[in-house]
């Protein structure tokens, strides 16, 4: 079954013409080949490990397949009232989704999603002038929502609270260099 993922729905939304060249081999992704979006990735990945370490007894859902993974996850949650995960993956009607974080308190499920974007607490830039959401912060709150209504879907006897986890860079690191300590390895 070929699902509507996150990713995937973030570029419908960003160009609905874009979605139909996914996953097709004679069409180029110059992202791919572009070193410099390659080390945004990474940074991104950075953050997104650094993240997990909030939650140091959190479990990793490493299964790459589907199945697998919506099994694993399936399986995690039903042994466990309270459980972080980590990658958890959530389906429902052909739409799928794998969560940065998920913490689990009994019926309670806390989504986080983690954005290496930057965030300011003093002055955070979520509203505009004119009110509504910026044109800044718009794809990830979309992007939170898709998850929040999957993961509400299939599990429609949980509630689900979502939250963003972003760098705030109001806050002076305690560790200088703090990024540079995380290699990434394949």
């Amino acid at each position: 079954m070929r699902y509507l993922t996150k990713s995937r729905f973030k570029l419908a939304v960003e160009c609905p013409t874009k979605l139909s060249y996914t996953g097709k081999d004679n069409y180029r992704n110059l992202l791919a080949e572009d070193s410099f979006m390659q080390a945004l990735a990474e940074g991104g990945f950075q953050v997104g490990r650094m993240a997990t370490m909030r939650y140091p007894n959190g479990i990793e859902v490493t299964e790459r397949s589907n199945a697998r993974a919506l099994a694993r996850t399936q399986e995690l949650l039903s042994s466990h009232d309270n459980i972080v995960l980590f990658e958890p993956a959530f389906a429902h009607e052909g739409l799928l989704v794998r969560v940065d974080i998920l913490v689990k308190k009994s019926n309670a499920l806390q989504l986080i999603e983690v954005k290496a974007k930057s965030y300011n607490s003093i002055e955070p830039e979520i509203v505009g002038a004119r009110g509504g959401i910026t044109s800044g912060m718009l794809p990830y709150i979309q992007d939170v929502a898709f998850q929040k209504y999957v993961v509400s879907k299939a599990m429609p006897q949980a509630s689900v609270e979502c939250f963003l986890m972003m760098p705030d860079k109001s806050v002076i690191a305690t560790v200088n260099g703090l990024n540079q300590c995380f290699k990434i390895v394949s």
